[in-house]
């Protein structure tokens, strides 16, 4: 009889517990979740890009909305975690000759210089032997033709001189580069590495020739630069201007290069370059960007030292040269609007006297555009053991269709890392329970790798923690300022926040 009524009270404190979650899950409305993406994603946020005024203002408004709900901190006066970006912010760098006083270039240099030369430019082809063959270029402006950065760094590194002064001009195609970061990241493995943007006359910028997605250099640390016995100095044009240097256009220049590569003879030894003024002045400045990451929790019963993270970044990419605000309402003001109302609704919970077998911890992290850096100093800086998270449900993009399709009407893609996978048959159970989305756990190859690295759970996995990541896949609006509230799919995503606030539930319990 005892054990007859012990189970006979484990199920209706199991039936009570059960639909008072469901309860709190439908609080969750989509004029709740609308709301914080209109204030994230609004004008006076500008973009939330970190250091700056609007990603200040809203980690007031997160943590607010934590203060609000009685969450405790983990730090003694306030919900931040505060920490500091270091950014060498670089000097100026011009070209000149007598007919175009001002080239738009793009620097990169092996020593910090401040420097005013005159060279004559010597036109050396695609870069070859052949090209080389019988070409004077010492003390001179060596140009070359490339159609990417990293074809160009592989000739660099073959024809760089050592114990001297090197000096190049690349010449890229306009409009059809771009700086990646393994390029970035090559060039650094063997000089130091600076990026200039520079403004030409009439407030061109470098956009022109693609080249503005890497303006600045971000870290965590205050040393960037990776020192190196060879003293080279690159300028990056564009092609257009090779008529400046040389009197022929890049076409014509192409075309008596390919000669060149089956000639008897070098055919550019007969072609002249104007003599050029470079004018540098490369003492980098190192500014410190101080921001935060934004914490509040919940403390557990039974195993209150285990915590369950429900993180997402709030930051993103600020204002364009244009003026125009990159809003970020999917990217991530959607992921950020999910954990706040997680933190209402478990708040709610715990003050009408719901008790949690684990703690969780409300996570929002910044500066995760400028290179994963609020979850790396979390990682890093942990306010209590990595040892004790039982698992971190990342969130990052939920509330759109991929590619702005409508057969992605009700998708949302679940993965798993670490050991986070075994969690998906919980959000599995507890959608087809309550939610009735269509959840794809094995979404396409390209989904996955950038899944697996691109966001802020990937720190965390480098530290073997399990993660769990919701996310609805990349769309053209990614990073521009068409990012906004009115595009979000609020029946959808106020239904994945939901399916959300389910698994965490059941996963904080179990």
């Amino acid at each position: 009889m005892k054990t007859y009524i012990s189970s006979f009270i484990a199920v209706f404190v199991f039936f009570i517990v059960s639909n008072a979650q469901n309860e709190y899950a439908k609080n969750i409305t989509i004029e709740s979740v609308k709301a914080h993406i209109d204030t994230l994603a609004s004008e006076s946020m500008k973009g939330r890009n970190t250091g700056e005024d609007g990603q200040k203002i809203a980690a007031r408004y997160i943590s607010d909305i934590f203060n609000y709900s009685y969450l405790k901190s983990p730090y003694k006066s306030s919900y931040y975690q505060r920490f500091n970006l270091f950014q060498y912010k670089n000097g100026t760098s011009t070209i000149q000759t007598v007919s175009n006083p001002f080239f738009p270039t793009v620097y990169f240099g092996s020593e910090d210089i401040i420097d005013s030369i005159s060279l004559k430019a010597v036109f050396a082809g695609f870069g070859t032997s052949m090209d080389f063959k019988n070409l004077d270029t010492r003390d001179k402006l060596i140009t070359i033709l490339a159609d990417d950065v990293k074809s160009s760094i592989e000739r660099i590194k073959q024809i760089a001189i050592p114990d001297r002064p090197n000096y190049f001009v690349v010449a890229l195609p306009p409009g059809n580069t771009k700086f990646k970061e393994d390029e970035i990241k090559e060039f650094d493995s063997f000089m130091k590495l600076y990026f200039f943007e520079y403004i030409a006359l009439g407030g061109g910028m470098m956009d022109s020739i693609g080249l503005s997605e890497f303006r600045n250099s971000y870290s965590i640390v205050k040393d960037l630069r990776i020192s190196s016995t060879a003293d080279i100095r690159v300028f990056f044009i564009s092609q257009d201007w090779l008529i400046a240097l040389f009197g022929k256009n890049a076409n014509e220049l192409k075309k008596i290069s390919k000669e060149n590569q089956t000639s008897t003879r070098n055919l550019l030894t007969e072609i002249n370059g104007d003599e050029i003024l470079l004018q540098i002045d490369f003492s980098p400045k190192l500014d410190t960007i101080g921001t935060e990451n934004v914490i509040g929790y919940i403390e557990g019963n039974e195993l209150k030292d285990e915590f369950v993270i429900v993180g997402a970044h709030y930051d993103h990419v600020g204002i364009n040269h244009d003026s125009t605000i990159n809003y970020g309402a999917d990217d991530n003001a959607s992921g950020t609007g999910a954990v706040l109302e997680l933190a209402k609704q478990f708040a709610q919970a715990k003050k009408d006297g719901v008790k949690f077998k684990r703690s969780i911890l409300f996570m929002t992290f910044s500066a995760e555009e400028k290179g994963l850096y609020g979850s790396k100093v979390f990682v890093n800086n942990p306010p209590f053991p990595l040892g004790k998270i039982h698992l971190l449900i990342n969130m990052d993009m939920i509330g759109r269709n991929q590619d702005n399709k409508e057969e992605y009407n009700n998708t949302v893609y679940i993965a798993g890392w670490e050991g986070g996978s075994k969690f998906r048959k919980v959000a599995k159970k507890e959608n087809k329970k309550n939610t009735n989305l269509k959840v794809d756990f094995t979404p396409g190859m390209y989904q996955r790798l950038v899944w697996r690295s691109s966001s802020d759970h990937h720190p965390f996995m480098e530290h073997e923690v399990p993660v769990l990541v919701f996310f609805t896949g990349l769309h053209p609006d990614y990073h521009t300022s068409l990012d906004t509230p009115d595009k979000i799919n609020y029946d959808k995503y106020h239904r994945i926040v939901q399916l959300i606030f389910e698994t965490t539930w059941e996963i904080v319990n179990k």
